[in-house]
């Protein structure tokens, strides 16, 4: 799996809601729904971006305790 240091900034910020995201992010939505959508795009067999997340977790790509919940 391969993803951008700008997309796993994205996905540290994946727990909170996209407008959330946005603003603590310094990005629109839009922009945070093309990231998404072009990880999933290169990652067919994921759905959404938990599931990038918990891949990008598993693949030891993002740290879990770097993961922003609030």
């Amino acid at each position: 799996m391969y993803l951008s240091d700008r997309e796993k900034e994205i996905l540290l910020f994946s727990t909170l809601p996209c407008k959330e995201m946005s603003k603590r992010l310094y990005i629109t939505v839009s922009t945070i729904n093309t990231h998404v959508t072009n990880m999933l795009n290169r990652n067919p067999e994921l759905i959404n971006r938990h599931g990038i997340l918990i891949k990008a977790i598993q693949e030891g790509l993002i740290n879990p305790n770097d993961v922003i919940t609030e």
